[in-house]
C-alpha cells in the first residue's frame, strides 16, 4: 500500500471513528444484539402477561355493564410504514350500556369507546423500557416508565388498578 493510500485509509478511520463517537448513544445503530435479543424475549413474556390482565380486565368491566376494550397492536413509522413498536391499549368508557335498548348497545359502546379514557403500554426495546400513557377525560398525564426488568405482574396490577380507579372515580 502506498503511504498516500495508507493516508487516506487512515482519514477514513478518523472520519468513521469520530462518527462512531457522536452517535454511540443512538441506540438503533450500535446495539449489543445479545442484550436486544434479551430484551425482545422479555418484552414478548411481558407482552403475555400485559395483553392477558388487560383482556381479563376488559371482560370484568364489560360484564358489568360498562364499555371497555382492550388490543394489542404494532405502531407504524409515518414515513417508512415499518413496524418500530408494540402497543397495548386499553379503553374505558363510563357509559352504562345496560340502560340503552339491546339494539342500540354495540353502535353506543362503539361510539364511546373512540371518546373514552386510555391507557397505553409502550415498549422500548432498546432502552430497555416501557412506557405507561394515560389519558383520562381527553387530557395526557406525564408518561411513566418503567424498566423492562423491573417489571412484575404485580406492578402490572398496580397501573391498571391506578387506572380504573381514575376513570371511575
Amino acid at each position: 500500500m502506498k503511504s498516500g493510500e495508507k493516508k487516506f485509509t487512515g482519514r477514513i478511520g478518523e472520519l468513521l471513528k469520530a462518527f462512531e463517537d457522536r452517535h454511540k448513544n443512538d441506540g438503533v445503530l450500535y446495539t449489543d444484539i445479545d442484550k436486544l435479543q434479551e430484551r425482545i424475549e422479555n418484552w414478548k413474556q411481558l407482552t403475555d402477561v400485559i395483553s392477558h390482565m388487560c383482556y381479563l380486565m376488559a371482560d370484568t368491566v364489560e360484564s358489568r355493564g360498562f364499555a371497555c376494550s382492550a388490543f394489542h397492536h404494532p405502531t407504524f413509522h409515518p414515513d417508512t410504514r415499518q413496524t418500530y413498536s408494540s402497543q397495548i391499549t386499553l379503553q374505558a368508557s363510563r357509559v352504562q350500556l345496560n340502560s340503552y335498548p339491546r339494539f342500540q348497545r354495540e353502535v353506543i359502546r362503539e361510539k364511546t369507546l373512540e371518546k373514552a379514557d386510555r391507557l397505553m403500554f409502550e415498549e422500548a426495546i432498546l432502552d430497555g423500557k416501557m412506557w405507561v400513557h394515560m389519558w383520562i377525560d381527553d387530557q395526557a398525564e406525564e408518561p411513566r416508565e418503567f424498566k423492562l426488568s423491573k417489571i412484575t405482574e404485580e406492578v402490572v396490577e398496580e397501573i391498571l388498578i391506578d387506572f380504573l380507579n381514575k376513570v371511575y372515580r
